[in-house]
């Protein structure tokens, strides 16, 4: 089977969640014997981190078009493909007969809230996408959540979609450890992660609790309207350190030392870090909507988002409580094994065949 996957996003020097889906699916196809893999990329680099059984097509599209270069300037030579499939929700026009499409959809973030996204996002989301759909010949959503979302909001068939979950991080399952005293929040920051509320919690915490934490370390990159949290960030520098962006390894060493997990976000098509905190042996602490339930089952306390105190109230229950915690961290582990990238690519490759058989 020759499937040829648009790697457009393996540009981002920051890997977040879809970039870690894109790298992850792809390393695990390329081992599944019988398929021929090729990538859509800007450069041999990005195809040769993944081994020499991996092929490449160059496709270089103007900077400013980004999320519509595909619908200016689509790339040639696709017909030789039998499945085109792409990990983000772009998808290369062409004439048929030709290759089957396969689009990965992560979340319609860009469609709940305005504040979510910067413009041209939540224009592609409202006025390109939906044009571009008729070419797609099924679609993988990364949870039910973000299925049923697709069916709502895009009216797409309940048949034209299939849920494939994401993969656990490989190797991140730890060895006993001792933690450290610190709580950990993960996400770029903008609105829809809440990390500001994450921040009034801890300091809130910290001002009505004696020795419950040292401090909040925040990872993650500024992102769309940042301003806000960052200035909340520098205000109680003396109890909450802001890390940016760190590497995969240092990120898994975080989850093994922290006493917790603190994502209470607003909506999240899957929810990786719920997964790689888990994996890691790091106990939880996240919100009770989107699909977050439906990862982190009854492995995390969830709490609602909109209240700071319901937030504190976790962090302080995750701190003083030692039983609890090491039985997050317990169910948290297995609930964690039932997720894999092999898995995931094996259910990828099931819906391949699927629509080349249909």
């Amino acid at each position: 089977m020759r499937v040829l996957i648009t790697a457009e996003i393996l540009r981002n020097r920051v890997v977040t969640g879809v970039e870690q889906y894109t790298r992850q699916l792809i390393g695990a196809l390329a081992a599944i014997p019988d398929i021929e893999l090729t990538l859509l990329c800007e450069h041999p680099r990005q195809a040769a981190t993944f081994g020499h059984q991996i092929q490449y097509l160059i496709y270089r599209p103007p900077a400013w078009l980004r999320e519509f270069c595909y619908v200016v300037a689509p790339p040639r030579r696709l017909g030789q493909f039998d499945i085109i499939h792409c990990p983000t929700v772009l998808a290369p026009f062409y004439n048929r007969p030709g290759p089957r499409i396969v689009m990965t959809c992560h979340d319609l973030s860009p469609l709940m809230d305005p504040g979510w996204h910067p413009l041209r996002h939540r224009f592609y989301f409202r006025h390109i996408l939906p044009l571009r759909l008729h070419v797609v010949d099924h679609f993988i959503a990364v949870s039910h959540s973000t299925k049923k979302d697709m069916e709502r909001l895009y009216r797409i068939p309940e048949d034209r979609i299939t849920t494939v979950h994401q993969g656990a991080p490989p190797g991140s399952f730890p060895e006993n450890g001792l933690k450290e005293n610190y709580l950990l929040a993960v996400g770029t920051l903008e609105p829809r992660k809440n990390l500001k509320r994450v921040i009034q919690a801890f300091v809130y915490l910290k001002q009505h609790r004696e020795n419950v934490a040292d401090r909040l370390l925040v990872v993650g990159s500024k992102g769309w309207h940042y301003g806000d949290t960052f200035e909340l960030l520098q205000r109680h520098i003396d109890s909450v350190q802001f890390l940016g962006y760190v590497s995969d390894h240092e990120l898994q060493r975080l989850y093994r030392k922290a006493k917790g997990l603190i994502y209470p976000s607003f909506y999240e098509g899957f929810g990786l870090p719920v997964l790689e905190a888990m994996a890691s042996g790091c106990p939880v602490v996240t919100s009770d909507r989107s699909s977050l339930p439906e990862i982190g089952g009854d492995a995390v306390l969830y709490v609602n988002p909109d209240e700071v105190l319901q937030i504190a109230a976790a962090m302080e229950k995750l701190l003083m409580d030692d039983s609890l915690r090491r039985t997050l961290a317990k169910r948290g582990l297995a609930r964690a094994s039932r997720f894999s990238w092999e898995r995931c690519a094996q259910e990828t490759v099931a819906v391949y065949e699927k629509i080349l058989n249909s």
